[in-house]
């Protein structure tokens, strides 16, 4: 079936993103071109500029594509789970993420630019928080659906689990071996049985 203007115009768009994050993470923000970004995905630099501002849209295009796919992977485990270690199971059962390490280094490169450019700060924090949104969200759903107490202010552990997820992944990258690929989700269960162990009883148990 022929596409659609409209449907040609995002896929080119889809294409560019893809190419800017692959060029970003092995360059940086600031090493990226707009000519090296089309080349990577076979347009003109027409087709960029019929698409994007400049290189900062195309960054925060980047977050953007990158905050639906967390969402699109995430949703349906999350709504379907009956259960927290119905969802821990899924979660561990899912298959990994071929773009995860690329995306790692990009986020890496993001951040160093953010250090660097204070401009840029604002949009990188604005992502971080939005990510910690979801972090919160999920969190509160699990913790009602294994009927645990918060153990702690919500925002605070939304924070705790992206730093361990960041954090965590970069070890693995860097250590391989040293540290399993499943350990952040092995951290999450630790601290699900950890709240459900601080959460009281019924009235008259004990």
């Amino acid at each position: 079936m022929r596409r659609t203007r409209a449907q040609q115009q995002a896929a080119t768009r889809a294409a560019l993103v893809r190419a800017a994050a692959e060029v970003m993470a092995e360059r940086g923000v600031a090493g990226t071109t707009v000519e090296e970004v089309t080349s990577r995905a076979g347009f003109t630099r027409g087709a960029f500029y019929s698409n994007f501002a400049d290189k900062d849209a195309l960054v925060d295009a980047v977050l953007d594509a990158r905050t639906a796919h967390e969402v699109a992977d995430l949703t349906p485990l999350v709504v379907e789970a009956s259960s927290p270690a119905d969802l821990m199971g899924a979660l561990r059962r899912r298959g990994g993420d071929p773009d995860a390490r690329t995306w790692r280094l990009l986020l890496a490169e993001l951040r160093l630019h953010a250090l660097r450019v204070p401009e840029f700060r604002p949009r990188l924090a604005a992502w971080h928080q939005q990510q910690r949104d979801g972090y919160r969200a999920v969190v509160e759903h699990v913790l009602a659906l294994g009927e645990i107490a918060p153990p702690a202010d919500l925002d605070l552990v939304a924070l705790i689990l992206q730093v361990l997820d960041d954090g965590i992944a970069d070890h693995h990258d860097i250590e391989g071996d040293g540290i399993a690929p499943q350990a952040f989700l092995d951290a999450v269960d630790l601290l699900l049985r950890a709240a459900a162990a601080l959460t009281p009883g019924p009235p008259g148990d004990g």
